[in-house]
């Protein structure tokens, strides 16, 4: 593994190629994963700029996003009889744990050699207001495989009291595509929960308007042809899908990426709201639904979450495998 680290705007970005020609780069800042090739070629999206990266509050490119995921009306979430609050981000919202957000935190790390694989560990003793969330460590690991085009992503967060812990990540994925119209994805999920933004009565609601099938690879341009989906105010789609297996496929026109999780579901949001005059790393501007986040996580509803008992390990594993179709 060839690795290389470099200091920007405060914080560490880590480079690392394995010997098949997959290259990663990791930051400290919020446990993130900036960018992802393989054999030169971006799989991923986000700004090219550094700085824009790290302080982005609109797609969170690459966080970790946590300790609460996702948006709760009025900032409120209650963990057994306890209520807690974040700061509102968006109007009468807070969207991924406001600024306390995981993402917006710089961690620590080290990096472990190994002859199969390397691990990158991001730790972090994660300090809220008491008003907001317990205080926890988070721990954060990266595997990369050293002669495969394969990582593992892994949780173990251990709260000091009884907490709502449901940590995700905001990888956007385009496979090398200019958007998401030719991806085609398949997974096995019957049900799915869609976001409700103008009534707000709770902040996700069963009532879906629109049955999705991805038990067979299914092009995602079906469903939002003209610039919209039917299902959602989002020109796109923010769904939160419940997963009758782990196994997740995404597919371009030469590329392919199978992920695994241990997670309950995922949330697929297709990059709703494009800042178009900011340049990503594929060196093309920003544009609606240029790219989609898969992220794994569990039930996202408040009060359907499973609480993470005081001094117990919340653990989630995700595995991702990458290929050359030929």
């Amino acid at each position: 593994m060839r690795i290389t680290k470099e200091k920007a705007c405060n914080t560490t970005f880590i480079h690392l190629t394995n010997q098949i020609g997959m290259e990663i780069c990791l930051c400290s800042r919020g446990a993130s994963l900036y960018y992802l090739k393989l054999n030169g070629v971006e799989l991923t999206s986000a700004p090219e700029e550094k700085e824009i990266f790290l302080t982005d509050q609109i797609k969170f490119c690459g966080q970790t996003i946590g300790p609460v995921p996702l948006r709760l009306k009025d900032g409120k979430y209650k963990v057994k009889d306890k209520e807690y609050a974040f700061q509102l981000n968006e109007p009468g919202k807070a969207l991924h744990s406001s600024n306390r957000n995981f993402g917006y935190q710089e961690f620590g790390y080290e990096v472990l050699l190994g002859e199969k694989s390397t691990e990158v560990r991001f730790s972090l003793n994660f300090c809220s207001l008491p008003s907001e969330a317990p205080a926890m460590k988070v721990l954060i690991t990266y595997t990369i495989a050293e002669n495969a085009a394969e990582f593992d992503l892994d949780y173990d967060i251990v709260p000091e009291s009884d907490a709502l812990i449901n940590p995700t990540n905001h990888i956007y994925w385009q496979l090398g595509e200019k958007d998401v119209s030719n991806l085609s994805l398949q997974m096995a999920a019957k049900k799915h929960l869609e976001y409700n933004e103008v009534s707000l009565v709770l902040p996700w609601t069963e009532e879906a308007k629109r049955e999705f099938d991805f038990n067979e690879l299914d092009v995602l341009g079906h469903y939002c042809p003209d610039g919209t989906l039917d299902s959602s105010s989002h020109n796109g789609f923010d769904h939160f899908f419940f997963l009758e297996s782990g196994d997740i496929h995404l597919e371009s026109e030469k590329y392919r990426l199978n992920l695994t999780t241990g997670s309950q579901g995922v949330q697929i949001y297709t990059s709703n709201y494009p800042v178009t005059s900011i340049k990503m790393r594929d060196g093309r501007n920003d544009c609606l639904r240029n790219a989609l986040t898969l992220e794994t996580l569990n039930d996202p509803r408040p009060g359907k979450t499973p609480i993470t008992a005081a001094n117990e390990h919340f653990k989630a594993h995700n595995h991702y495998h990458l290929e050359k179709k030929a």
